[in-house]
């Protein structure tokens, strides 16, 4: 059996709703971590629930989910939740938080 992964702490750079390319757009770092894994974005809204999965970005001593983008319906205006998450072969972690469209 396998053992439960490490705790990564997830620290957010940036969270933004993006105008020009109609969406949520969301940075962050995973610090004294180089590893390959992906980075899920997941938002939600009243109109429902989307998301995308990005590769992780090693870098010399940190891990970055860099820009993560999910487009939203141009219909649809904010507050938008979403999280964060970071996984790779031995560690996860999240954050989460709101954006607005102002």
């Amino acid at each position: 059996m396998d053992p439960d992964p490490q705790s990564a702490p997830v620290q957010l750079l940036d969270a933004r709703f993006d105008a020009d390319a109609s969406a949520i757009v969301v940075s962050a770092v995973i610090p004294d971590r180089v590893a390959e894994g992906s980075c899920l974005l997941t938002i939600t809204s009243a109109f429902g629930v989307d998301g995308v999965t990005a590769p992780a970005v090693p870098d010399a001593s940190v891990t970055y989910c860099a820009s993560v983008t999910v487009p939203v319906a141009s219909a649809s205006e904010g507050p938008w939740s979403f999280e964060l998450r970071y996984t790779d072969d031995t560690s996860s972690g999240s954050i989460a938080g709101t954006v607005d469209s102002r």
